[in-house]
């Protein structure tokens, strides 16, 4: 009688559970065009959407822009076929290490990345547990959008992503219904139509 301990028999059961997604997967193959129609539908279904898949931050004094997770989460949605998620592997009171991973079983194909996030303030504080509970979120986030990012090829994704950037920018209709929200909101918190030119010349 052959006693498995509990990791060789959770490691048993994930490989069957992956052998046999890979073997869905290549029953049931992905069609690409009904992919980049899908993906395309959700991320840029209103502005708010568009706007949330796509991400900006200020480097160096210059604006480092690029897709977010959520698309990454759209995508991956709409790709089908794979397997995705991410975790914190380490925390050594310095930093967390958040690992990501995407494997595209279909293809066979599989990316794992790590993200690391300092977790102490500038004077080497470290963060209570929530903060670091937080802050582990959002590497795990990172990480995540990075591995699905390196899977799936670049050629699908810009071209989804130059979509969402023009809904997300707005038309010239909906430019002009939303400075007229902005100038009614800014009317009904007491600042004046005058007070708005001066400030933007």
């Amino acid at each position: 009688v052959i006693v498995q301990n509990q990791e060789t028999s959770t490691y048993l059961i994930t490989k069957a559970e992956i052998d046999s997604q890979i073997s869905t997967a290549k029953a049931f193959p992905r069609s690409l065009k009904m992919f980049m129609d899908t993906a395309l539908s959700m991320a840029t279904l209103t502005e708010e959407i568009a706007q949330s898949c796509v991400y900006a931050l200020p480097r160096q004094g210059k604006m480092i822009e690029g897709a977010s997770v959520r698309l990454a989460e759209i995508i991956c949605s709409s790709y089908g076929n794979i397997r995705s998620g991410a975790r914190i592997v380490e925390n050594d009171g310095k930093t967390v290490t958040a690992q990501g991973i995407c494997h595209d079983l279909e293809r066979n194909v599989c990316m794992t990345v790590e993200t690391k996030r300092r977790i102490t303030n500038k004077m080497g504080q470290t963060f209570n547990d929530d903060m670091q509970v937080v802050t582990g979120n959002a590497a795990c986030a990172v990480a995540f959008r990075n591995a699905v990012y390196k899977t799936i090829p670049a050629a699908l994704v810009t071209s989804i992503y130059e979509e969402v950037k023009k809904v997300a920018k707005g038309s010239a209709a909906t430019l002009l219904d939303r400075r007229n929200k902005a100038i009614e909101w800014f009317n009904t918190n007491g600042i004046k139509n005058e007070q708005i030119c001066k400030v933007l010349d």
